[in-house]
């Protein structure tokens, strides 16, 4: 792999490999300035190589039918400096396939040769060293390739050439019926001279300084070599050489991992001996900071300089910033990590030159639930660009992180980056994920339904069950359902603005029932927004009541998780629960919700019964009944 290769914007550099056969055609700016009476190889004769030519009528799909051309070429070039090129007979025809055909061969060399020879058909014939037309030859010593340029430029006046050619153009024939065959005495192969190699004398092994090892990448470095031109490195199966610094730059490499490499000399009489060297690249420093995070802000952002930006992953592009127009200190943004995770450390990236919006002074707390926060302390930070870092020595386990902004520069807020990172070797638990195998899914959802209604102190809660607690109220509730549910069915629609809002009560179908009425009890919404979940704690005697059955309106399409059941302290409660999955509307306004069903069992009067529950919205947004 060629290395410091002197290529200017105008000269983007090709390399061909030894004994290479490019078929060509005449220039032109679009396929139907082809001339197709004319075939062209350009040939980099090495040993014995060889090309199959395809063609078709190069618009439709006739080819998949035998509507095709295939023509075989073979160069070979003996120690005897004899080079034999042929062109097989070209076997298939399709449509506007031209068949009578010149030949032009381009033949790169290093001199003139003896004596050319073609054969077509079968009939010898003789070529004649001239510049141009049929059965001719010439030697050109170098060819200017600037043939393309502007006309009356800079760049046209530039000559650019390459090596020597021997151009030979053949009279037209049927490519169908007669074979070509080239042969050039006293061929001189292609030997392009290495410019870089100009220096004489021993070399000795090179000595390794101590090499650059970051997580992605390597640098090894070394003191020159006396009669040096350049060096090389083997890495990884290849060779990169021309390296005239001394040094070369490894990327995209794997962290904490083992890598050999070794480094040598090398001038015009040769090579040196090769210096080994062994490294393991750095344990990345990000490892366990926690990607996908989020987060919302009650400073607005400057357009183009989202708080999004804190979260990318890259401390060299785009930062974020809070509206210049606005002093919005204090203000505060909590970060959404999408996981539960044990917290091991926040790193805050200011700006490089802790300029405008660089917090010196927060508040910092973490929660489960985006609601119970627990306090990590107030922070006090320099004025500059080094990244700020807060220990969690406890290792809370949180999933939502609050920095309250006290102070900073200009009262802005800006920043490049703001890492969370979890303790290593822990497991980032998606809010959810009850079967914990790393996925939300239906067997999530199905877990949920069997367990609505469980509650701290019942046999099943504590242990499997009480990891799905996610708002951390000791109920399996409409919330934690909603974590599952709002990513089934292609997900939720989260666009609604306003926050779930409204109340709910009970209506009795009368006041009073003997043993053996029907009990009739309509649940109602009143004001109710945004509602895309619920569940009602409806605590009955089962002495005095007996559960029938739970009714909706056809027209409601929340998935019914309601759960009658009979806690461990003897108590029994109905959880009428009902949750949309996947993106369908939310219950708004005044509404009939549901009626509850139930039989007397002994004669009671109804008593006033404010409701208890959980309204949740879209964004997981909650309400207290």
């Amino acid at each position: 792999m060629l290395n410091d290769y002197f290529a200017p914007i105008w000269k983007l550099p090709v390399l061909v490999k030894a004994g290479a056969i490019i078929p060509m055609v005449n220039p032109n700016n679009n396929p139907s300035e082809i001339d197709k009476s004319r075939r062209v190889f350009e040939i980099y004769p090495d040993g014995k190589t060889e090309f199959t030519l395809y063609d078709d009528d190069g618009t439709t799909q006739k080819y998949l039918f035998g509507e095709k051309a295939i023509t075989r070429i073979t160069s070979e070039l003996n120690d005897k400096q004899v080079l034999t090129v042929s062109i097989d007979k070209t076997e298939g025809a399709f449509e506007g396939m031209v068949k009578n055909q010149s030949t032009t061969f381009y033949l790169n060399t290093n001199a003139k040769p003896k004596k050319l020879t073609a054969v077509v058909g079968g009939r010898k014939i003789r070529l004649t060293e001239a510049a141009q037309g049929d059965n001719t030859w010439q030697y050109v010593q170098a060819s200017n390739i600037n043939r393309f340029s502007t006309a009356n430029s800079e760049m046209e006046r530039l000559l650019v050439t390459k090596n020597a050619q021997i151009i030979v153009h053949l009279a037209s024939c049927d490519i169908t019926k007669e074979a070509v065959t080239l042969r050039v005495e006293g061929f001189a192969r292609l030997n392009k001279s290495n410019e870089t190699l100009r220096k004489k004398g021993a070399l000795t092994a090179p000595e390794l300084l101590e090499a650059d090892v970051q997580p992605y990448s390597v640098t090894p470095k070394w003191k020159p070599v006396q009669n040096a031109d350049y060096y090389e490195i083997a890495f990884n199966g290849q060779t990169y050489t021309t390296i005239r610094h001394n040094s070369l730059l490894f990327e995209d490499l794997q962290p904490a991992t083992d890598y050999d490499f070794k480094v040598r000399a090398v001038n015009s009489d040769g090579a040196g001996e090769w210096t080994p060297l062994h490294v393991k690249t750095a344990v990345n420093p990000l490892e366990y900071a926690i990607k996908g995070l989020t987060a919302t802000s009650t400073a607005p952002d400057m357009d183009g300089f989202g708080i999004w930006h804190l979260f990318d992953f890259n401390t060299t592009g785009d930062l974020w910033h809070t509206h210049y127009s606005k002093k919005v200190v204090p203000f505060e943004f909590t970060v959404d990590l999408h996981s539960t995770n044990t917290l091991d450390k926040l790193q805050y990236v200011p700006r490089a030159n802790g300029g405008n919006g660089t917090i010196t002074k927060c508040d910092i707390a973490v929660s489960k639930d985006g609601r119970n926060w627990m306090e990590i302390g107030s922070q006090k930070w320099a004025r500059d660009g080094r990244t700020k870092e807060v220990t969690l020595t406890e290792h809370p386990v949180a999933r939502f992180v609050k920095v309250s902004v006290k102070e900073a520069v200009g009262n802005f807020g800006s920043g490049r980056e703001f890492y969370v990172f979890k303790v290593p070797g822990t497991k980032s638990v998606l809010p959810g994920d009850i079967n914990l195998d790393g996925k939300i899914d239906e067997n999530d959802f199905t877990s949920y339904m069997n367990y609505t209604g469980l509650r701290k102190g019942d046999a099943d809660f504590d242990g499997y069950i009480s990891g799905g607690d996610l708002n951390g109220n000791g109920l399996i509730d409409a919330y934690d359902i909603s974590n599952v549910a709002m990513h089934l069915e292609d997900g939720w629609n989260d666009d609604e603005v306003a926050p779930v809002g409204g109340k709910v009560y009970y209506e009795y179908n009368r006041k009073s029932y003997a043993a053996g009425d029907e009990v009739i009890i309509k649940v109602k919404g009143k004001d109710l927004q945004a509602v895309n979940a619920f569940n009602l704690i409806f605590p009955y005697s089962p002495k005095e009541l007996q559960f029938v059955k739970v009714e909706t309106d056809p027209s409601m399409v929340m998935r019914n998780l309601t759960y009658d059941r009979r806690h461990n302290d003897g108590s029994q409660v109905l959880y009428p629960t009902f949750v949309n999955v996947g993106d369908h509307h939310t219950l708004n306004g005044d509404v009939e919700m549901l009626v509850i069903r139930m039989k007397a069992l002994k004669p009671f009067t109804v008593k006033s019964t404010a409701v208890k529950g959980l309204l949740v919205d879209k964004q997981l947004n909650q309400l207290e009944l």
